[in-house]
């Protein structure tokens, strides 16, 4: 996998990411004039538990499985069986929660709804592991291929459904048509065939790695979850909405940038855990660029945050950019430092990981709870310094494992970090003038894109050097 198979296949996979949205956004328009507001509510009542159960659906075994080599069939074939075995049971406990939950609400219809959005559990458990073939042979622009083809052709499904007057099922039908086509097409595509080999003793190290996974994966749901539910529960469900909408914002670059880039480098550090100096000069590499991209557009959002939240929003979510804004060096923080997770799955210390989330969480709620009494304000800084706190000394336990210093990390994301805040300091003088938002909007653009030419300047001597001993590092064999 060279650098430029690595840039195609995250943009590929960001665009997902992007034409899902915008895909969903220019149908809802249409599904509001023939799905009623109860037949909404039907699904936001179920999709909780079927999101739950899919959670655990494959056991984390997927992301093991990457490391392991495609010719060994008998690994292979005992994931694919075990994952949809447990696949099958999540779909049957889903079904009976379904059926309890319609007696208990006297609705009705929740148990054959339920029951029917239970069958993407099944579908998805049969394309887990032909799926991380896929991913194995990092064949990532046909992985983009096969979700974007999925989110239409159930866009179009749901689209014909409500329009023939089906009401919820119309509703429910997008999610399983979309991975009833991701099913089909992956299984087509993926190099992947199942033998009729179940053999569990082969599998052990995969599920201690997915039960670490999927604690850590539970673990930020409850923290999530419990976050909103007592934000609403203190302060009303406007703040909830206001902070949702900051964090919305905050957590684009992970969306956009550092998450499809986890996701494509994954099975290269993978294939890379015994070789620990590359791993740190990926690593390095990879965060000084997540800066240089990263922090002068969201740094600059944070500045200006009333003009862009005004024009972008509406007046009405004038408090959403002022969250944004205590919100943004947290969220830096955690995107710039992104693939810190992924390496320690590559690493195989996923115990370490889990730890990590526990005391995040611990770390969080904490003050979180004692803090939200005081307004939406207080809550967001106690939940942006929490990650202030646990960051760095993650990077501090993961750093001994790669041979990486703290000082010279420092050295690689600090400078469009300094030029930021001059070009941030520089905004707020000329905020100062009797200027219109639209004006301070277009200073903050052209203040934004002058700090990102110049850390890339800064660091284009380091950024060049890396280049050419990555090349190496990076090239291999995909088959």
């Amino acid at each position: 996998m060279s650098l430029r198979q690595i840039t195609i296949g995250s943009i590929a996979m960001a665009s997902v990411g992007i034409l899902r949205m915008i895909a969903q956004m220019a149908v809802i328009p249409v599904l509001a004039r023939y799905v009623s507001p109860h037949d909404y509510g039907i699904i936001a009542i179920a999709m909780p538990f079927v999101l739950f159960a899919m959670m655990f659906s494959d056991a984390g075994i997927s992301a093991s499985l990457i490391k392991t080599e495609s010719k060994n069939k008998s690994e292979w074939s005992t994931s694919f069986w075990f994952v949809v075995m447990l696949g099958t049971a999540l779909s049957l406990v889903i079904t009976l929660a379904g059926y309890i939950l319609s007696v208990f609400m006297a609705e009705d219809i929740l148990f054959p709804v339920i029951a029917f959005l239970s069958l993407s559990i099944l579908l998805q458990s049969f394309a887990t592991v032909p799926g991380a073939a896929l991913q194995q042979q990092n064949k990532y622009p046909t992985i983009a291929y096969i979700e974007i083809a999925s989110t239409f052709l159930s866009l179009i499904a749901t689209l014909a459904s409500a329009i023939y007057g089906y009401g919820v099922w119309a509703l429910a039908v997008q999610q399983v048509v979309h991975y009833a086509v991701k099913l089909i097409l992956t299984t087509i595509i993926s190099p992947f065939r199942p033998h009729l080999i179940i053999k569990i003793k082969e599998i052990t190290d995969h599920l201690k790695f997915g039960r670490d996974l999927i604690g850590s994966n539970f673990l930020h749901f409850i923290r999530q979850s419990f976050t909103a539910t007592l934000m609403g529960r203190v302060l009303g469900t406007a703040p909830v909405g206001i902070y949702s909408m900051a964090s919305l914002f905050s957590d684009l670059p992970n969306r956009m940038i550092s998450g499809p880039l986890q996701v494509v480098l994954y099975p290269r550090l993978a294939k890379l855990k015994d070789d620990t100096a590359s791993i740190k000069s990926l690593f390095v590499f990879v965060s000084r660029v997540l800066s240089i991209l990263v922090v002068p557009s969201i740094g600059m959002i944070a500045f200006a945050h009333e003009p862009v939240f005004t024009i972008v929003l509406s007046d009405k979510w004038q408090q959403a950019g002022h969250i944004f804004m205590l919100l943004a060096p947290a969220g830096i923080l955690q995107s710039v430092t992104a693939l810190r997770n992924t390496i320690l799955m590559a690493l195989g210390k996923t115990d370490l990981l889990l730890r990590q989330t526990v005391e995040m969480t611990i770390i969080l709620l904490i003050p979180f709870v004692v803090f939200v009494w005081f307004g939406l304000e207080a809550a967001t800084i106690a939940l942006s310094m929490s990650g202030f706190v646990c960051i760095p000394r993650f990077l501090s336990q993961i750093f001994p494992l790669i041979g990486l210093n703290m000082k010279e990390y420092i050295k690689a994301i600090s400078p469009p970090m300094v030029i930021t805040l001059c070009a941030g300091v520089m905004y707020l003088a000329v905020e100062q003038f009797d200027i219109v938002n639209w004006e301070k909007f277009a200073v903050a653009v052209l203040l934004g894109g002058i700090a990102l030419v110049i850390s890339i300047l800064v660091q284009l001597k380091n950024i060049k050097s890396e280049i050419s001993n990555l090349r190496a590092i990076l090239t291999y064999p995909t088959a």
